[in-house]
């Protein structure tokens, strides 16, 4: 069994991730809390102890043996594994390596997910990073996580967790990669009166057009982050704000 922090042996030897093969719901890939301890369905495949079953297991077998044969190369780039990576059970792949290595190793491991689209899970943060179903046409930034990609299904709990569980910093920002200061973003308003309230702003390229809107609820960023994604008509019609920056 591997090493985690929900289980009476705790590592303190290496920065535990793990890639997972996604579960599907009715509407699609299944999302849930980004706050490990919270998603339990997660919790209980993280914690597995079943013997693996390569065929349940996607791509995660073919990883597994592709991060094993570029150890070097990847110890070159940043990254140093703490053991040899092998399959276990719950169509999980954990990946640990060492403390100095998980900034560089959860940039890598995001970029992997993302490409492959499987969820990402990072244990020793009590944090899931992907859910599988991410948009590679965008990025993803808070404080703490730099996502190549975006989960429409998952910015609601995305949100609860940057509002909930950060000390600071409770931002989200989405971009576009083809596009030039394109992008919508958000923080928690923490002087308004209203218990859940936040400040939206988006620019559509030049210094010019940006504009910003203060709303009462995070449901209210969710329409308004997905209106921007669809170009929806109604997303300009809100009463944003011009910031009046000029050169």
């Amino acid at each position: 069994m591997h090493a985690s922090r929900f289980n009476k042996e705790i590592s303190t030897m290496s920065y535990d991730f793990a890639l997972f093969i996604p579960d599907y719901d009715v509407d699609g890939i299944a999302v849930g809390s980004r706050y490990l301890p919270e998603n339990k369905h997660l919790m209980e495949r993280y914690n597995m102890e079943d013997v693996p079953d390569p065929s349940a297991a996607g791509p995660l077998a073919d990883i597994a043996e592709a991060i094993n044969s570029q150890v070097q190369e990847l110890e070159e780039n940043g990254v140093l594994l703490s053991s040899d990576i092998a399959l276990e059970g719950g169509r999980m792949l954990p990946i640990p390596v060492t403390y100095p290595s998980a900034e560089v190793a959860k940039n890598w491991l995001s970029e992997l997910a993302v490409n492959n689209s499987l969820g990402l899970i990072d244990a020793s943060s009590n944090l899931v990073i992907t859910f599988g179903d991410e948009d590679p046409r965008f990025e993803t930034i808070t404080a703490y996580l730099s996502i190549p990609g975006f989960s429409r299904r998952g910015l609601p709990s995305l949100l609860e967790y940057v509002r909930d569980m950060l000390d600071e910093n409770h931002f989200v920002i989405l971009q576009r990669k083809d596009a030039d200061q394109n992008y919508i973003q958000t923080i928690v308003d923490e002087d308004a009166k209203q218990l859940d309230a936040w400040h939206v702003e988006y620019r559509a390229g030049s210094y010019d057009q940006h504009f910003a809107l203060d709303v009462d609820s995070k449901d209210e960023v969710v329409e308004l982050f997905n209106q921007w994604l669809d170009g929806s008509p109604e997303f300009t019609q809100h009463g944003w704000e011009n910031m009046g920056f000029t050169k």
